[in-house]
């Protein structure tokens, strides 16, 4: 029974909207015209290009998380980050990965989880799920191999500056 089962709640991922299109979609309904929105380089930038896009367009820029830890890397961020309006994190392919390597990237680190707690001047204003589920049976797989996370089936948060000057003040730790 559980050979038929499991490939039955695992295919169910298949049958739901892709986690990107589901946040593309949210976007082009929820965030003003010309806004500016961040992704991280390596991941796929949203929003897609959809045909109901309500007429929009978006300035979308790419945020080098994975550079080593450097004066300038936070420098560059912390620019990039004052001038957005969101930041799209399309996939864990970064802000659960760095946490390993805390050594290499202690800051980088030090910021998915202010970020990810609300406290660096950022909220997350939505976020997009697909898991293996049967009925209202659902398997948090977060955790499984990257390919599942990264691509069939990723979660994407969307965060937006709510407060610049505590971005700024937080972001200004980062940079020394």
């Amino acid at each position: 029974l559980l050979l038929i089962l499991w490939p039955l709640i695992f295919t169910s991922i298949y049958f739901q909207k892709h986690t990107r299109v589901q946040a593309s979609e949210w976007i082009y309904k929820n965030a003003p015209n010309n806004s500016k929105l961040l992704y991280e380089y390596w991941d796929d930038a949203l929003p897609l290009p959809l045909e109901n896009n309500f007429g929009k367009t978006f300035k979308i820029e790419q945020l080098n998380v994975f550079d080593p830890d450097t004066t300038d890397k936070w420098k560059m961020i912390n620019d990039k980050l004052q001038s957005s309006d969101y930041y799209v994190l399309s996939s864990n392919r970064f802000w659960y990965s760095i946490p390993f390597f805390q050594q290499r990237y202690p800051k980088t680190t030090s910021f998915y989880k202010k970020l990810f707690f609300n406290n660096i001047g950022m909220i997350k204003i939505a976020e997009f799920h697909s898991r293996p589920k049967f009925g209202f049976f659902e398997i948090n797989d977060d955790n499984a191999e990257e390919s599942f996370t990264v691509f069939d089936h990723p979660s994407v948060f969307i965060f937006k500056l709510v407060d610049k000057h505590k971005l700024i003040q937080e972001l200004e730790n980062f940079k020394q």
